[in-house]
Formats: C-alpha cells, structure tokens, sequence
C-alpha cells in the first residue's frame, strides 16, 4: 500500500501540494460559498458558452453531494445567488462530445501560504446530473478543490490507481461485487483533509455494522473520535473486519467497507460464523463471536477473544491478553509480554519472543513459552507444557490431572508445586521411571518431567 505520504503527493495538483494548506483541522470550520451559474462568471478564467440551468432535482443531488464532504473536511458549504465572487462555480455548459465535466481550482500564495482560493466545476449541458451521475459530480468538485487526477503529476502506484482506492482515477473499481462509487474514497479524503483540515464526525461511541450505502458499494468510515466498534455480531454471514486504516473489511464477501486513513476504530466483534477479525495499532478488543474464526491483532496492548468454535487466535505486537475461549483453540501471544489463556476445549497455547503467562484451562492442552521467562500453567486436563528458552515456571495444582513438562532445566527453571505439602513430602512421591521423573498424587492428579534427574526437580521445586 503508498505511504500518506505518497497518496497526498499523487493526489493534490503539483502547485498546491507544494504550499501550505488552506484550512487546518485545529482551525475553525472555513466557509466555502458556492454558486450554481447560468453565465459566465467574473471570476472565471476560462471562458464557456452554452450555459444552463441547473434543474431543481440536479441542485438537491449536488446540495447533498457537499453535505458528504462536510462530514470528513472541515469546511462548512455555503450556497449563494447573486455573489460576484463564490469561491465555487459550478455550472452546466457546451462541451466537446466525450467530455462529461472539467473542474479545477484557482489561488494566490505568498511564500508558502495560500492567501485566495476559488475554485470551479462545470458539467457537459446534455447530462442529466440528478441520477446516476454522483460520480462524476464528486470528481469535478475534487478537482475544484485541489484534487489532481491520479495518473497525471507525481502519479499513483498502479496497484492502485482505480475507483476502489479514488474517485479521481479513470478505472473502474476491478473489486468484484462492487458496483457503484457514489463517495470520495479513502485516498480522496486524505489528500482534501491534507489541504482543508479534518472534521470532527461521529466523535461519540459509535458501532458500524455493515456497509452504510448498502451492497455493492465501498462505504468508507470517517470517525474523530470516541470509542467505537465493528460489529457484525447480527450479520447473516461471514465477515472479515479490518480495524487498520486504509484497509478494507469484507460484510457482502468483497471489500465493500474500509476505515479511513487517521481514523481509529478501537473495537471489532464478528459473526456467528467463521469470520476474519483483524486490529490495528491501537488498543483493542477483538471478538471472534460464534464460529472457527482467525482473529488476531496487531500493535497495541490488545484484548482479544476467540470465542466460541476452534478459533486461532493471535495477539500480535504489544502486551495483549488472549482468550481461546470454547473449542479447541489455537492461541498465540506473538510478540510482547502477554498473557495467554486457552479455556475450555483442547488447544494449543504459544508464547512469543516476550516473557509470557500461558494458561491452558479446561480440556487436554499443548501449552509452548518459546523464547523469553515465561509462566506455563495447564489447568485441569491431561496437558503438555514446553517452556522454550528462557528461565520458566511451570505450575501444578489438585485437580490438574496428568501433565507432562518436557523442558525442566533448560533455563534456570521452577516448578511451582501447590496444595500437595512441602517440597520433602513432593519430593518423597518422587521417581525415576526411564529417562522421566514421575510424580504421582493420586485422584488422577500425576506429574511427569521428561528428560530430568531427581537432583534437577529437587533444584527446580518449589511448594
């Protein structure tokens, strides 16, 4: 994926990208007056002809289009009759046949800053602009404010360069499923913000359910603040949610919903079904829900839970809190000092590189610290505990069943032996059965250490 970086500089016209913004986020909402034409403009520097009126049915469509932009820019629209000097013209004029509307912006700078701007946007006049045309309306009017075609100028990866990702490329969306690209998409927003500040919207808690325009769209979710969530808890189907920005989420099986770059989605909870819940860089809360879901994060000290069904859960970068949950579970901490609990079912419980705690609970579990001082504790269940490299503790309890340690000793280990007496009266149930040492409690509760002497267990034990 192009950096922001990339993406403002691909996006904006050359001349504005080198100068300063017009309006900032931190600032006050700026007014931008508009004006619909039925002449040449003053203020218009190129001259037109065959200009018409737009009808009443062609304004609303236009009037609401700016109201889209309003959410995610921090600029208030301001329609105007009569003015001399809007600082947008829009307008319906002759055009050559092919060529369905030009728009495109005007401005003064002193140094840096931008101290005028105007911009216009005109339409080919046997266009009918009130249905079916909320694409190209939306194209012009990036162009009127700052907006530069995708392949011209500094250019965008070609990966990209499409509807999906822009309204100012010429091709189309090659998503399938997706039909329609009635929004500013994701790049879109991102290069205007950088010229006229971002706006505060939806800045409460606010859940997001499915794609707002409906099915075979691309809705793209703005959002400013507040603690929010992802939530397909209700959907009918499969989902794959994706909290990172400019990454896309799956609610009709394609891409249809994306979070908007510098918006931050703290929460996703999926489906009953078998879903794809992925985090982002922050603190989350991560629910598979019903269903043998992948769900994992990536950085941030995130919560995150498998839920019901054989999940495989992953808490990526950060120190995370992973939750298996009902059914066998593949559970992993990753990186980051995590603790890591596979719950009821048969699971397989994994550290990371970090000094983790693995709990294996309910249910007959492999539990793996791999690098770093790690805490292993099976639970009740006949389970397996590998402590990796590293100095590890490794946890016995009543009720615990038969569990295997295979590692005692690698590193300057403990194994911490509760509920059964004193380390002499441990030590006393103690023997050497091959290359193992077996300790056995009795009522089903028996402790075999592979690979040991009884000198090491003794060294080891701690009660």
């Amino acid at each position: 994926m192009p950096t922001q970086a990339d993406i403002i500089q691909a996006l904006q016209f050359p001349g504005l990208y080198a100068l300063g913004p017009v309006n900032t986020t931190s600032s006050p909402r700026r007014t931008v007056t508009y004006q619909f034409e039925v002449s040449q403009p003053g203020d218009l520097w190129y001259p037109y002809s065959g200009w018409t009126a737009f009808s009443q049915d062609e304004k609303s469509v236009v009037r609401f289009l700016l109201e889209t932009v309003e959410t995610f820019l921090n600029v208030d629209f301001v329609e105007v009759s009569g003015n001399r000097d809007p600082d947008l013209n829009l307008g319906k004029v002759t055009m050559f046949p092919g060529t369905a509307g030009l728009g495109g912006p005007q401005y003064s700078s002193s140094g840096t800053r931008i101290t005028a701007f105007d911009g216009f946007a005109v339409f080919n006049n046997t266009i009918d602009l009130s249905s079916g045309r909320q694409n190209l309306i939306l194209h012009e009017i990036g162009h009127a404010m700052g907006l530069d075609h995708t392949f011209e100028g500094a250019r965008l990866d070609p990966a990209y360069d499409n509807l999906h990702y822009s309204l100012m490329s010429y091709d189309a969306d090659p998503t399938p499923g997706i039909d329609a690209t009635i929004r500013m998409m994701a790049y879109d927003m991102l290069a205007l913000q950088d010229i006229w500040g971002a706006a505060t919207y939806n800045d409460g808690a606010t859940s997001y359910t499915g794609p707002r325009l409906g099915a075979g769209t691309v809705d793209v979710v703005w959002d400013s603040g507040g603690t929010d969530w992802m939530d397909a808890s209700a959907w009918g189907r499969p989902v794959l949610l994706d909290l990172g920005e400019g990454m896309f989420s799956r609610w009709f099986g394609t891409e249809d919903m994306v979070v908007a770059f510098n918006t931050v989605i703290e929460n996703a909870r999926g489906s009953a079904f078998a879903d794809t819940v992925i985090g982002n860089d922050y603190a989350n809360r991560l629910c598979g829900g019903g269903g043998g879901d992948l769900v994992r994060g990536r950085k941030g000290a995130d919560t995150v839970y498998g839920d019901a069904q054989n999940d495989e859960v992953r808490g990526g970068a950060g120190d995370d809190i992973v939750y298996g949950g009902d059914g066998n579970d593949t559970v992993k901490g990753t990186p980051g000092d995590d603790r890591v609990y596979g719950e009821a079912g048969d699971d397989l419980v994994r550290g990371g590189p970090g000094n983790d705690s693995l709990f294996g609970g309910a249910g007959s579990d492999d539990l793996r610290g791999w690098r770093g001082n790690d805490r292993l504790d099976g639970g009740p269940g006949n389970d397996r505990l590998r402590g990796g490299v590293g100095d590890d503790t490794f946890v016995f309890k009543p009720g615990y069943d038969a569990d295997t340690i295979t590692d005692l000793g690698k590193g300057n280990d403990r194994l911490i032996v509760s509920g059964f007496g004193n380390e002499a009266a441990v030590m006393a149930l103690a023997v050497k059965s091959g290359s193992a040492v077996v300790i056995d409690f009795g009522g089903g509760d028996v402790l075999t250490i592979e690979g040991v002497t009884l000198a090491t267990v003794e060294t080891a034990l701690d009660t």
